[in-house]
């Protein structure tokens, strides 16, 4: 007789929110979502991240930001300023750094240079 095997699975929303709550994935999803994406996605997953530190209210409170300028600024069209991105990304643990671009083409110079 066959024994049946019980799995349980986390929704995928669940999962993320859970995932998010780690600096290091967290700076990892937004790096890979502003990169593949651009701002939208930026900004989504801002807002990805700020759920799953308690909410955006949570986040805004905790962040000493004004609550609707939070929702303003992480929704679909949101604008926000340098200052409060600066202020969300220090609250979660993370900051950004600046890349160089590295084509193909320059990649082969310099290996061939």
């Amino acid at each position: 007789m066959k024994r049946k095997i019980k799995v349980e699975s986390v929704p995928h929303r669940e999962g993320l929110l859970k995932d998010l709550r780690d600096p290091v994935l967290a700076a990892e999803y937004i790096k890979a979502c502003l990169s593949e994406y651009g701002e939208a996605a930026f900004l989504k997953a801002l807002r990805n991240v700020a759920e799953a530190r308690g909410g955006l209210g949570q986040v805004a409170k905790e962040a000493d930001l004004n609550r609707s300028g939070v929702y303003k600024m992480l929704a679909d069209d949101g604008n926000p300023s340098y200052a409060s991105i600066m202020i969300l990304l220090a609250h979660f643990g993370l900051k950004i750094s600046v890349e160089p671009v590295v084509t193909k083409r320059q990649s082969v110079a310099r290996r061939h240079g």
